[in-house]
């Protein structure tokens, strides 16, 4: 009875013994030798050794392309997750091989077994989220489409469906499937929309999903005017700002300002998100003249209705002649532009006046709205000058500059 007993306690320790090895050295487990993952996220393991510290799997591409990583398990554990291999391709075979450390040594590593990443993912194309298809959304809205984990980038095609010829496309630039409706430019309020969306996967962009139709506010969810603050106002100074009320999202400003007598109409961009405005920035305002002051923002490249009506009385005691001061006070001098805004790589033509009457020599600049110098260049002779909207230029705010015979103007221009 004694030896049948240690005989069974003999074949229960092979047994064990058979499930976790007591030597120092490993291998890939054998149901994944020359197998094919079904995910670049599989865990697989090695074969467990009795005592193990630590583990290191080592992935050597055998196709031809030079790959070799090693990756440390971190502790006792023998699985393994696919993922913490860095740079795997799809449809490849590597040769893993494992080594362990016990007792504070590493073994060498074990035997190489082949293992198949799986083939490469195809896109399998995507669309709007449906909760979203069919209704209205405003121009600053957030949609988004149906995530892949697969995609690497989206894009969102806009097509008019009302009629009018409009079609846009916006990359959305990386795997967040988010979508900010003010990054589509020109769209019109109370329009009908087909929106489809298509996902880059591997490096190879899908084909569109199915459309989904949406519709933009009927008009601006608000819209803006001069702060009570400043509404209905004396402005004893041409540099004194008056401000307007901000908009969410909007990404720049007009201000129109008119009066019935003395007859005057002109508008001015603020170029950017800033929300204040001067009368400097307006040519012919007349002493003591009541104007009336309207404002619109700009919310994903489309103009909002004009806002409540303010006025603001000018009482700076100057007939300011010409955008952001003439520094010689009352010259007749005065420079103009056209057309302002101005389209990027289209022409500016710069009128200055009599500033170059008896050939005087001048300089002409344009500077950003941080300071830097874009264009430097010396004038004469004709009062003409065309300046082109090059590569040099952004849409933005910049400043024209011109200084010749004991005069300085400037002006402004936007660049669209």
């Amino acid at each position: 009875m004694k030896k049948l007993t240690g005989i069974i306690s003999l074949i229960c320790g092979l047994a064990f013994a058979s499930d976790a090895r007591s030597v120092n050295s490993t291998e890939l487990s054998p149901n994944y030798c020359g197998g094919t993952l079904s995910t670049m996220t599989q865990e697989i393991s090695c074969v467990a050794v009795i005592g193990a510290q630590n583990y290191k799997y080592v992935f050597t591409n055998v196709g031809g392309v030079a790959f070799s990583q090693t990756v440390w398990r971190g502790d006792t554990t023998n699985d393994f997750n696919m993922t913490w291999v860095t740079g795997l391709l799809y449809g490849a075979t590597y040769a893993v091989t494992v080594a362990v450390e016990t007792a504070g040594v590493w073994g060498s590593l074990g035997s190489a077994c082949n293992l198949t990443t799986p083939a490469p993912p195809e896109a399998l194309g995507t669309q709007l989220t449906p909760s979203i298809c069919g209704n209205t959304v405003t121009m600053t809205q957030e949609i988004s489409c149906v995530a892949d984990p697969n995609a690497q980038n989206y894009k969102y095609l806009f097509t008019n469906i009302g009629g009018v010829a409009f079609s846009q496309t916006i990359y959305r630039g990386d795997k967040t499937n988010d979508f900010n409706m003010a990054w589509v430019t020109g769209l019109a309020y109370g329009a009908p929309y087909a929106v489809s969306v298509a996902e880059e996967v591997n490096g190879v962009w899908g084909a569109f999903g199915s459309s989904c139709p949406i519709v933009t506010a009927a008009s601006a969810s608000t819209t803006t005017g001069l702060t009570a603050a400043d509404c209905n106002t004396v402005i004893s100074s041409p540099s004194t700002p008056f401000y307007c009320t901000a908009v969410a999202g909007a990404l720049n400003y007009k201000w129109l300002m008119t009066c019935a007598s003395p007859v005057y109409n002109q508008t001015q961009w603020a170029g950017s998100t800033a929300t204040d405005c001067y009368l400097s920035w307006y040519s012919g305002l007349t002493p003591g003249a009541v104007y009336n002051v309207q404002v619109s923002a700009n919310i994903g490249g489309t103009w909002t209705p004009w806002g409540p009506t303010c006025t603001i009385t000018n009482n700076t005691g100057l007939r300011l002649r010409n955008p952001l001061n003439n520094t010689s006070g009352e010259s007749t001098s005065e420079i103009s532009m056209y057309p302002n805004p101005v389209a990027i790589n289209s022409a500016l033509t710069i009128d200055l006046g009599n500033m170059l009457n008896n050939q005087v020599a001048g300089q002409l600049k344009v500077i950003d709205i941080l300071g830097s110098e874009i264009i430097s260049k010396q004038i004469s002779g004709s009062s003409l000058i065309n300046l082109t909207m090059d590569e040099h230029f952004k849409p933005g705010m910049y400043f024209v500059e011109v200084t010749a015979g004991g005069q300085k103007q400037s002006t402004r221009i936007v660049v669209q």
